[in-house]
């Protein structure tokens, strides 16, 4: 339940919680491709602003230290710190390809990028599903650092050779279902 809804005592940002990103990129999207205004991306720009100013007015450090337990509790300050994030590493990303600076760094970026909401929801439901475990700091970031790094190899693999390696169950699934079920509708029809 806390994977949905971030409720409960789970581990990490829930899903339902998280799509105040998507909804913040469909916004930006949609006013990019000029379908939409930008007034939805500028409200929402400008609310994530308020919620930082006002978790700022706790000091600096303090702020670090709410910004990390808002991360648990799915505090909006958390989502607003990361639309915010994003904006600015959008513009830095947009200065460096207009100019061209670091070409080759940015296409791996850009790999990476569009396979993120498979590290985002793998990575989440693997660490719900794990039980919690007592280990050194050491040892906990190695175990971090090979997890995020196994995450980040199958995200950039993509979603094709994620299927021949089993992984992609759910994707194989559909093709099959959706055999079975034009199948049934053709013959109850």
């Amino acid at each position: 339940m806390n994977y949905i809804l971030g409720v409960g005592t789970g581990y990490g940002p829930a899903l339902l919680p998280a799509m105040t990103f998507l909804g913040f990129g469909i916004a930006l999207g949609e006013a990019l491709n000029g379908r939409r205004s930008y007034l939805l991306v500028v409200l929402m720009a400008l609310l994530a602003i308020v919620v930082v100013g006002s978790e700022l007015s706790h000091g600096v450090m303090e702020s670090g230290r709410r910004f990390l337990a808002n991360r648990w509790t799915n505090h909006p300050g958390y989502y607003a710190v990361g639309i915010l994030g994003f904006i600015g590493i959008s513009a830095c990303l947009f200065v460096a390809k207009r100019f061209r600076f670091f070409e080759l760094p940015l296409h791996v970026l850009a790999g990476i990028g569009s396979q993120s909401l498979f590290i985002y929801g793998v990575g989440n439901l693997w660490l719900n599903l794990l039980p919690i475990v007592k280990m050194s700091n050491a040892v906990g970031f190695c175990v971090a650092f090979l997890f995020l790094s196994c995450l980040i190899a199958l995200g950039l693999l993509g979603p094709s050779k994620r299927n021949v390696l089993g992984i992609g169950l759910p994707a194989l699934w559909g093709m099959k279902y959706g055999n079975v079920r034009d199948f049934l509708v053709r013959r109850l029809v």
